[in-house]
């Protein structure tokens, strides 16, 4: 809002409220000087300043006099208005703050950190200051890491293509899931399910769609057919971060099911209990407390269980990355707030239209979609034949005069049974006039029209016997087109905009087969 009556020297900007210790600030700036090597980044993007010590941070900060709460130059912390340290909410950068509880010595200046501190940085939600991804240098404690067993398997497309997809095996599951991305890839059909799958915390999820998958081991000739769940996503990346394979005694020569399973990738396929314990095989190899088992099945031998590096008992210093996903997550929800969304309200026959097409849509073998008309209980139809046929009869006295017209006229409709759109029907006369109504039609002359001067319309406003026509029986949907300034936004969002029309598109949905004798023409 601007107030135009008042002056802009008297307006004050009002205090900066406190932050809660969870929160996670967002800022925006311009492209500024490094205040640490001069390049044309962020002092939260130097990798010179994240790589120092602590001590030499600070040392490096207060001789480029910037300030110890923000990192930037031209004020000090004493007026500095940002929030303090995440950690202690103290006036200093969480990046300067060191874990007191963890220093075994003191030292004599009050602005150095021990030798033998323990350094440890805000990886955490808490964290505002770290970008989404920075290498820093950490102590590394002693970590253990729990290894899920992954294989490849190849899953045959549309055209029976074998192509290269990473499972997770997972006993726990009741269901298999594929990723709605890899059926997209592969082109797979799926088919309509209304179900939903409960997980941990009793927390539901919605199950639209199932298909039918065929994995093939890499290393033998073992296949499974197995249905599988649809989903937007799995699980995250396995695993999290790279492990050491050295870490793992692998004999020589060994045909792992995942030759990858220690670099992080992508999950495209869940397989569960059903399939998980036919694929297991007798050979496995138990090694010692710490380094996960090797077990031999169908697919190859799966690596899988609790791996400790033994060397990370003793401090020493890596290099490492960290990645703050609420960072990520608060910069998303910052943009899904600057989009425009329509928001839709259904009347009722709105709703009970898109009622009866959800549970009536289907596809037949050949990929096409098949859907019912979405039909009112309460309006009957009543004898249509009779009109049909008097239309019918003016139309053939008007053809008669215009031999072109007539040639044109039926070369339409003989193109609308050549390509499947239309078939022979039975007798409409011994049908019940509730499930039969018989269009009237006539010539459309368009003749500036490029494409097609001449169309055969139908009339489905035409009253019958009992007053009532076609489209007052069937449901009127929503109105499925974007709002006139969203269209216009998508006009503005790039440089070259392409339109294009789809012919006879829908044609291509066919009717299903009950409802045909509603859409009959003499």
């Amino acid at each position: 809002m601007i107030d135009r009556g008042k002056n802009k020297t008297e307006t004050t900007r009002p205090p900066a409220p406190r932050k809660p210790a969870n929160s996670v600030s967002v800022a925006t700036a311009t492209q500024q000087s490094c205040p640490v090597c001069s390049n044309a980044h962020g002092v939260f993007k130097c990798s010179d300043f994240l790589q120092m010590s602590i001590s030499d941070r600070i040392q490096g900060a207060e001789k480029k006099k910037i300030c110890l709460n923000c990192l930037s130059k031209g004020h000090f912390s004493a007026n500095c208005r940002s929030s303090g340290c995440e950690r202690c909410q103290k006036k200093h950068n969480t990046l300067l703050h060191i874990e007191q509880h963890e220093i075994t010595t003191t030292s004599q200046k009050g602005n150095e950190a021990p030798n033998n501190s323990v350094v440890t940085l805000c990886a955490k939600e808490e964290q505002p200051n770290l970008p989404t991804s920075a290498v820093v240098n950490v102590v590394r404690k002693p970590s253990k890491q729990i290894i899920l067993s992954t294989a490849q398997v190849h899953i045959d497309d549309e055209d029976g293509i074998p192509q290269s997809c990473r499972l997770l095996l997972d006993p726990g599951s009741k269901s298999n899931i594929i990723t709605d991305d890899l059926v997209r890839r592969l082109k797979l059909r799926c088919r309509k399910q209304n179900e939903f799958v409960t997980g941990i915390n009793q927390v539901q999820t919605h199950i639209a769609k199932i298909v039918d998958v065929k994995i093939t081991s890499m290393h033998t000739d073992y296949t499974a057919n197995i249905v599988c769940l649809v989903l937007p996503n799995i699980t995250e990346r396995l695993p999290q971060l790279k492990l050491d394979k050295g870490l793992i005694s692998l004999p020589e020569g060994l045909k792992l099911a995942d030759p990858s399973f220690h670099e992080p990738g992508t999950i495209d396929l869940l397989v569960g209990a059903g399939l998980f314990w036919q694929l297991l095989c007798a050979d496995s190899i138990k090694q010692q407390k710490g380094v996960p088992r090797l077990q031999n099945t169908l697919l190859g031998w799966i690596v899988g269980g609790e791996l400790i590096d033994a060397a990370s008992k003793k401090p020493s210093r890596f290099c490492g990355l960290i990645t703050n996903t609420a960072l990520q997550a608060q910069l998303e929800r910052f943009w899904n707030q600057e989009e425009s969304r329509e928001t839709r309200n259904y009347t009722r026959e709105e709703a009970e239209c898109e009622r009866q097409f959800m549970n009536t849509l289907k596809r037949d073998s050949d990929g096409k979609f098949i859907a019912a008309l979405p039909q009112k209980s309460d309006v009957k139809l009543g004898e249509s034949v009779s009109q049909a046929k008097r239309r019918l009869a003016t139309l053939e006295r008007r053809l008669k005069s215009n031999p072109q017209i007539k040639a044109e006229y039926a070369q339409f409709l003989q193109d609308y049974e050549q390509q499947g759109h239309m078939s022979l029907a039975p007798d409409v006369t011994s049908a019940r006039t509730e499930d039969t109504f018989v269009l009237p039609h006539q010539p459309v002359i368009r003749p500036e029209s490029i494409t097609t001067k001449l169309r055969v319309v139908f009339d489905a406003s035409a009253k019958i016997s009992l007053g009532t026509s076609l489209n007052d029986k069937l449901l009127i949907g929503p109105n499925l087109q974007k709002d006139l300034f969203e269209i216009i936004l998508r006009f503005r969002s790039h440089k070259v905009v392409l339109t294009a029309d789809i012919t006879a598109m829908f044609r291509q949905i066919r009717v299903r087969e009950e409802d045909r004798g509603l859409q009959t023409i003499l």
